[in-house]
């Protein structure tokens, strides 16, 4: 493993090599991206190449640091290294130090405790045990409870010497600012699609498949490597047809009964992902009515169908029905009533 592997992310990886080649890599990173744009194998990439027996500004991926830290990430049970730890909500870690009797137990499972930082916290000042460095990976860091991130700060204030500290968020707003005020926060971009379609390409996809799995992604590596296409398919065809049915005013009434009642917890990721199908199919019918090429169609498979919806249709018809998508998107990420969007959204689309 090295820089090199991690697909994308070339102003992070430049960054990064430029800081371990001049021995000036802070102690505190954030690593910020949505999820499946690679901060996790960044950052292993990233433990590695401070341990790397071989090279000063990269991982080697072959010396004995290297193998044991990829192969502890893979399975921590099968051994691995002791100077890199990944801290996940829910985890283990206990302070050897402090009597089991006086551990203050946090509720929620799904969280990062102050147990866990206090472990931390007890290894982080002391020596490595085989390598140069020692790593913290601190994944999902936003799931830090108050009391785990108030002692992950005093940390951060007085920061060890042979520790650095990695953490990964999707969600910077919910990690507190004096522990981002404290790292050096990297951003990490979407992959670009035609490198996306370039990796199903060379995983043995076909190519219009490939294209296909690549606009859905969004700019997720990981969610299109591990896409299923009948799945995928399925929902595009059930999205077509309500998308057809709301053009054409022929109906989608059951649109509001499907999703309009329901819970934001049962229905919010699937009309995410229902609303963000239907931008795409809706960015091909603009294509279509302009008489764009057969190469520009992100849904190259539905390609006569969606010319013979786009000779009856009219540009503005098609700008707004985008509209209206992109609205509803967006009331979904600030937390709007389900009930109302939805049937706002039905009834803006059909009287178009």
């Amino acid at each position: 493993m090295g820089f090199d592997k991690i697909v994308g992310q070339d102003r992070i990886k430049t960054i990064l090599r430029l800081a371990l080649q001049r021995g000036r890599l802070p102690n505190s990173l954030l690593l910020i991206g949505p999820d499946g744009v690679g901060k996790r194998m960044l950052a292993l990439t990233l433990a590695q190449a401070l341990n790397c027996l071989t090279l000063g500004d990269d991982a080697c991926g072959q010396c004995s640091s290297c193998l044991a830290i990829a192969k502890g990430w893979e399975d921590e049970k099968r051994g691995g290294f002791p100077d890199v730890k990944e801290i996940v909500s829910g985890g283990p870690e206990e302070p050897p130090d402090e009597p089991s009797e006086k551990r203050d137990e946090e509720s929620g499972k799904n969280s990062i405790k102050i147990r866990q930082v206090r472990y931390l916290k007890y290894y982080a000042y002391r020596k490595p045990m085989v390598g140069k460095k020692r790593i913290f990976i601190i994944t999902e860091a936003e799931k830090m409870t108050p009391g785990a991130a108030s002692a992950f700060l005093k940390v951060l204030e007085e920061p060890p010497p042979l520790t650095h500290f990695i953490l990964l968020t999707a969600f910077p707003d919910l990690i507190l600012s004096t522990i981002q005020s404290r790292c050096m926060i990297l951003c990490l971009g979407q992959i670009p699609r035609d490198e996306i379609e370039r990796q199903l390409l060379a995983q043995g996809w076909e190519e219009g498949r490939a294209r296909v799995v690549a606009v859905l992604s969004g700019g997720s590596l990981e969610a299109a490597l591990k896409a299923d296409w009948e799945e995928l398919e399925a929902r595009r065809r059930r999205v077509w047809d309500l998308l057809r049915s709301f053009l054409r005013q022929e109906g989608g009434a059951e649109f509001v009964t499907d999703f309009g009642f329901l819970r934001r917890s049962q229905a919010g990721e699937e009309l995410t992902q229902l609303w963000e199908t239907m931008s795409v199919f809706l960015r091909d019918l603009l294509l279509a009515v302009e008489g764009a090429d057969s190469r520009h169609l992100m849904n190259p498979d539905y390609e006569e169908e969606i010319r013979a919806l786009a000779a009856g249709l009219k540009r503005p018809k098609v700008q707004e029905a985008l509209a209206d998508v992109d609205r509803a998107l967006a009331g979904l990420q600030n937390n709007l009533n389900l009930g109302l969007l939805v049937s706002s959204f039905y009834s803006d689309i059909i009287e178009k």
